[in-house]
């Protein structure tokens, strides 16, 4: 008899399968709680795709598994390393327009990954306002910019609960 696998790690690997069929990229797996390609971690640099691989439900991870697909798809890694910046808090917004941007090109065929990361993205800004992180002057600041660019992008209004904070 065999021991059953831990359930997050068989999330993980589900979610590395649809990795692989979203870019074709036969290297992608799951081991070490994230996604790698071959030896590589490949991590979630946009906060609302971090996940926490031993709680995050299915959901969470199939949007996380959903953005790297697209990131990997329309993102130039090497020009993106290239043109990072150095400082940390610029280095976040530069990665999280960036994944906002990819996620804008979900094929129109696959309607529940653009509704994965809808729910994702709605669900991280809850959590963010929720964490008492806009109460700083730049938590609101980082947050407005955020739902700003992820409104326009989309053409969808921004969080209900936190838009007459952000006006």
């Amino acid at each position: 008899m065999t021991t059953a696998e831990p359930q997050p790690q068989r999330l993980g690997e589900l979610c590395a399968a649809a990795l692989r069929a979203l870019t074709g990229d036969a290297k992608l797996t799951w081991h070490g709680r994230m996604f790698h390609r071959g030896d590589r971690p490949l991590p979630a640099h946009a906060p609302h795709l971090r996940l926490d691989a031993e709680t995050a439900p299915l959901p969470d991870q199939r949007a996380a598994a959903d953005g790297m697909a697209l990131l990997l798809r329309h993102s130039d890694a090497e020009l993106r390393r290239r043109l990072r910046p150095e400082d940390a808090i610029e280095r976040l917004v530069y990665e999280l327009l960036e994944q906002l941007r990819v996620e804008t090109l979900a094929p129109g065929e696959m309607p529940g990954m653009a509704l994965n990361l809808r729910r994702r993205f709605e669900a991280w800004s809850l959590a963010f306002h929720h964490s008492g992180l806009t109460a700083s002057s730049l938590g609101i600041l980082l947050y407005t910019v955020i739902q700003v660019a992820w409104s326009r992008l989309n053409a969808l209004p921004v969080t209900h609960e936190t838009e007459d904070l952000i006006e």
